[in-house]
C-alpha cells in the first residue's frame, strides 16, 4: 500500500464510518487499512473534533454532519486540483505542438 497523508486517512475513516450501519472498531481498522495503534490515534482525535461519533451502547462509529461537510470540502478541493492539472496538461501539449 502506498503512503497516505493524515487527510487521506481521515477521509477513509469518515467514508467507511458513513457507509456502514454497524462499523465497529475492528471493522473500521480493516476497512480503512489501518493498524490498531494508528486507528487508536484517529478514534481519539476525530470525536474530539466532532467529525466522528462513537455510540457507547452499540460500540459503533458514525460520521457526523461536520464529518460529512469535511468530506464534501475534500471532494471539492480534489476537483479543483484535477481541473488545474488538466489545464496544465493541455498547455504542455499545446507547447509541444508549437515546436
Amino acid at each position: 500500500m502506498r503512503y497516505r497523508d493524515r487527510t487521506e486517512i481521515v477521509r477513509q475513516i469518515l467514508i467507511v464510518s458513513n457507509g456502514y450501519i454497524d462499523i465497529t472498531k475492528t471493522k473500521l481498522m480493516y476497512k480503512a487499512y489501518l493498524g490498531s495503534s494508528q486507528l487508536n490515534e484517529y478514534v481519539r482525535m476525530l470525536p474530539e473534533n466532532e467529525l466522528l461519533r462513537y455510540d457507547f451502547v452499540t460500540r459503533t462509529f458514525k460520521t457526523t454532519q461536520k464529518g460529512l461537510q469535511f468530506l464534501n470540502l475534500c471532494t471539492e478541493i480534489d476537483e479543483l486540483l484535477m481541473e488545474e492539472e488538466e489545464e496544465q496538461d493541455e498547455a504542455q501539449i499545446w507547447v509541444q505542438n508549437e515546436r
